[in-house]
């Protein structure tokens, strides 16, 4: 009865559960999951692995993963990667001989057949996991996966701005540096040009702007648009992330052309903080909370039925119209 009561069984009356937790609590017990998994009764701990808490973009989905596990009376083990292939072997490892129940993990090796030596770690030792962003390559492969469509979600930005009336869209990116964040840039900047000729835009590299890791390159950029002929310049930009986009806002502000006029700025993740400061970032959202919670609902359903089928999910994108973007004046297109 205790060993239930301490489990938030439901088949304990709540009121004697309360009591024998009240107990407890009184008594300084601590649940040791371990010596319960010894036991059978599993250690009710999920692994859970970003790459990254750069620009806050997993905060949601760990507000999530928490809200949800504790609910369950499951208990999370945090892990970032940083993006380090290596490293995030060493982590998978280590979750698999702590004896993790689930694990939810998001690869350094994104759309790379080297994913695969990751996820033979988790299948050898008959983890249940799911991926969050597998893209294509990754649907092959024998485990579960939730994210976006990186491409459909710059493809919806355009299209936003194009409805707005924007006709020359500069971009900016990280494409030139030699980081993770720069190779994913990289592709997305492939994307964002075939979809610009998919509207019939032209893709100026003059209006490509490529910035080191560094937030204060937004003032250069800024400072660049300025000294441009105004039919010349660009009447909106797509950032390639929210930390891009908040950088520009505030360049554009320091010289005095706060977003939207002259021109606009629409972000790409709505990464905590896009929604502060002075102009709060409109921006294409990548939707963390909903990914959060069908990643961790899949886990759940796949621990409890070991039969489950592998699913594949993805999340729809939407914009988040904010202060940063407004519609074209006529007089100002082309």
């Amino acid at each position: 009865t205790v060993s239930l009561a301490l489990r938030h069984d439901k088949r304990i009356p709540l009121k004697r559960r309360q009591e024998i937790q009240a107990a407890a609590k009184k008594l300084n017990y601590v649940t040791n999951h371990f010596a319960r998994s010894l036991a059978g009764g599993g250690t009710r701990i999920l692994g859970i692995m970003v790459q990254s808490m750069d620009n806050l973009f997993f905060a949601p989905y760990l507000e999530e993963f928490y809200a949800i596990a504790e609910q369950r009376d499951y208990a999370l083990a945090v892990q970032i990667s940083f993006w380090n292939t290596e490293r995030e072997r060493n982590i998978l490892e280590h979750f698999c001989q702590t004896r993790m129940e689930g694990v939810i993990w998001s690869s350094a090796e994104q759309n790379r057949p080297d994913i695969k030596v990751s996820l033979e770690i988790l299948e050898k030792h008959s983890i249940p996991n799911v991926m969050l962003h597998g893209g294509a390559d990754c649907i092959k492969y024998a485990n579960s996966t939730v994210g976006t469509d990186n491409g459909a979600s710059l493809h919806l930005g355009l299209r936003y701005l194009y409805d707005l009336g924007h006709r020359r869209i500069a971009v900016v990116s990280v494409a030139d540096t030699k980081t993770r964040r720069g190779i994913q840039h990289n592709a997305m900047l492939n994307t964002v040009r075939k979809g610009m000729q998919d509207l019939g835009l032209v893709f100026d590299p003059a209006l490509c702007f490529c910035l080191s890791e560094n937030a204060y390159g937004g003032v250069k950029v800024a400072g660049a648009l300025a000294a441009m002929a105004p039919m010349q310049r660009p009447t909106a930009v797509f950032a390639l992330d929210d930390q891009l986009a908040r950088a520009l806002v505030s360049g554009l502000e320091l010289i005095g052309m706060p977003p939207p006029n002259p021109i606009s700025v629409l972000g790409f993740d709505n990464a905590p903080g896009a929604e502060l400061g002075t102009i709060p970032i409109t921006t294409v959202s990548l939707e963390q909370r909903k990914c959060a919670r069908e990643a961790i609902e899949t886990l759940f359903t796949t621990i409890d039925d070991p039969a489950f089928e592998p699913v594949h999910k993805r999340i729809p994108t939407r914009i988040i119209e904010r202060a940063s973007c407004s519609r074209l004046d006529a007089s100002l297109s082309v």
